[in-house]
């Protein structure tokens, strides 16, 4: 069967997309296949960002917060974030809010299924599952094909994170006060922090965080956590109510946008900061501007490095840096976090700062050591 339009892949990249599309008019008579392996019914994630205003999401946000808490291992502040608000979204709270607006929409069809393979010819685009072939006008994919460190050239990390939302006995969180980035931890494994999403006095999720090249042992990360409750928070009673357990890739590599009738989204696009592993706000922007390609007739693939490459160039200084240890990431992101603004960290992590803006922000960091990895990255 032929479909306008096939998205593989339905996570939080492709439903930022397809929202955008069944809510225009230009859409209503369109047809959608979306295919994916799960079924989008648990709370497997967390996404937190900062935005200012309203944005397309703002009926999920779960929790927003006016300022939050850094530690870094000899410096801690309460920043206010003004004009920026953090905001918190759970992941069953995105799937059920899609499901709801997609049931509305009588040409989307749904289809629990392996992607084996996916490709274009000039009539259309395609893709292969184990449920059969299925071709369409276009085809956005949000599976990512990871390089494989061991042959691939680049920096390649791995963000990768355990979370507890958890129920304490008695009061033990500041409910309008999240914990951003808490490094006061252990730095044995590599550049490690915790952070806190308290959503009342008595709950809140609390996540260990590890920024390496190899993963941890399971039981490891509990034992990150239960000593990060017990040691900074001074929690030694709780229950755990949820589990979350995600990998994200760090990573210089470029990512192909897709060509012709098939897209990427997400991090299979490039979308996912590489010295941060932020993409929640990175997909809405790209979202916006596939929308509007679409809208005007134009090709919707859209490179992930639209912006000045200059980006591209400091997210590999910090992986340089964060790779060869030579300078310790907690020193790095409490630095930054001491010698600026919140907001212009925001903005340089967003990719929306100036050119100006950068070069201050930069001055700020140690010399040497950033001055040394920005010249192997640039040779």
């Amino acid at each position: 069967m032929h479909y306008d339009f096939i998205f593989s892949g339905t996570g939080a990249a492709a439903l930022s997309l397809l929202l955008r599309m069944i809510e225009h008019p230009a859409f209503a008579q369109r047809t959608f296949l979306l295919i994916d392996q799960d079924t989008k019914k648990k709370n497997d994630r967390t996404w937190c960002y900062w935005e200012i205003g309203d944005g397309f999401f703002e009926s999920i946000v779960c929790r927003k917060w006016d300022q939050c808490w850094f530690h870094g291992p000899s410096f801690s502040r309460d920043f206010l974030l003004k004009p920026y608000q953090y905001k918190m979204i759970r992941g069953l709270d995105f799937y059920e809010h899609a499901k709801r607006k997609l049931d509305s929409h009588p040409g989307v069809v749904r289809l629990q299924a392996t992607v084996l393979q996916h490709g274009q010819n000039p009539e259309a685009a395609w893709v292969e599952t184990n449920e059969g072939r299925f071709e369409g006008n276009y085809l956005f994919n949000s599976i990512p094909a990871l390089p494989d460190p061991s042959t691939a050239k680049g920096y390649h990390l791995l963000q990768h994170f355990k979370g507890w939302m958890i129920t304490t006995e008695k009061p033990s969180f500041q409910a309008d006060r999240p914990t951003f980035m808490d490094f006061r931890v252990s730095q044995q494994h590599g550049t490690t922090f915790a952070y806190v999403l308290p959503l009342d006095e008595r709950k809140a999720l609390v996540e260990y965080t590890l920024f390496t090249e190899k993963l941890l042992a399971p039981e490891q990360y509990d034992a990150g956590l239960r000593n990060y409750l017990a040691a900074f928070l001074k929690i030694d009673h709780y229950q755990v109510e949820e589990e979350e357990f995600g990998i994200i890739p760090m990573t210089n590599h470029r990512f192909s946008p897709g060509e012709g009738r098939c897209i990427h989204l997400g991090t299979a696009g490039g979308h996912t900061k590489a010295s941060s592993g932020y993409t929640f706000m990175f997909i809405q922007r790209h979202a916006e501007l596939v929308l509007q390609a679409l809208l005007e007739g134009r090709s919707p693939v859209i490179p992930a490095r639209a912006q000045h490459p200059r980006f591209l160039f400091y997210d590999t200084v910090l992986l340089h840096i964060l790779k060869e240890g030579k300078l310790s990431g907690a020193r790095v992101f409490e630095t930054l976090f001491k010698r600026n603004q919140i907001q212009s960290v925001f903005r340089f992590l967003d990719n929306q700062s100036t050119l100006p803006a950068e070069l201050r922000l930069i001055s700020t960091l140690p010399t040497i050591p950033f001055a040394r990895a920005a010249w192997v990255s640039h040779v």
